[in-house]
């Protein structure tokens, strides 16, 4: 509850800054981009953490630059970011491979050490859309497929008796980046800090928790490397 309080203060000021300073200038630009994820764990039991490794995807949409001023700008967007993780065991042939596709609302400042060189930072919520957890351990020779089930907070126990991966929609955290700006083009390196537990509760027919989610914490962690091309420039 205390970090949403303080992302949502830290929107308010964003939105502050736009609506009450005078802007110089904007643009839109369209970026794309890969990904490379893995996941935060915080397990009660230690011993059943997974031993993960990053995966590789993508990320594409728009943002737009608005110039406050010669060495700062707001850059909010609207973004199509695939995140997830690997995991192989080593001494077998047992992996689990998952993709969790987000729609990623940034909203990042830049501050300008040069007029070629900037850094990037600011909150980010993040809606998913869908995904896929494709695995085989030692009890199926064949590869099996789910489907991955964006939800809320809460979720009847009876999903886990269905072909659906379940995990919280809700995403949110903090973005920090470095970037290059050449005429249209700036090319970024970024890091996204995941602060929302994906893993939902799981609740019985009376509405009562019988899996804590507190006992299974998750959050998705993304380096990223991005082109954006500012149109009319």
């Amino acid at each position: 509850m205390k970090m949403n309080a303080r992302l949502l203060k830290f929107l308010s000021l964003f939105l502050v800054l736009i609506l009450t300073h005078e802007v110089k200038s904007q643009k839109i630009g369209l970026k794309v981009g890969l990904n490379l994820n893995n996941i935060a764990q915080d397990f009660s039991d230690p011993a059943g953490e997974l031993s993960t490794k990053l995966k590789v995807s993508y990320h594409f949409g728009a943002i737009v630059d608005f110039e406050l001023s010669d060495k700062f700008g707001i850059q909010p967007g609207l973004i199509l970011s695939s995140k997830g993780f690997s995991y192989d065991d080593l001494s077998g042939d047992d992996y689990d491979r998952t993709r969790l596709n987000y729609l990623e609302i940034p909203l990042n400042a830049r501050l300008n050490f040069s007029t070629d060189f900037h850094a990037l930072f600011g909150p980010y919520l993040a809606f998913g859309l869908g995904g896929v957890n494709k695995y085989r351990y030692e009890a199926n020779n064949d590869e099996s497929k789910d489907g991955v089930d964006f939800g809320p907070a809460e979720v009847p126990i009876t999903a886990l008796d269905n072909d659906e991966f379940p995990l919280r929609a809700l995403d949110y955290g903090l973005n920090i980046g470095l970037g290059y700006t050449s005429g249209p083009i700036a090319i970024n390196l970024g890091y996204g800090l995941g602060l929302n537990n994906i893993i939902p509760n799981f609740t019985d027919s009376s509405g009562d928790v019988v899996i804590n989610a507190d006992d299974t914490k998750i959050s998705n962690r993304v380096i990223s490397i991005s082109l954006t091309y500012f149109l009319g420039e």
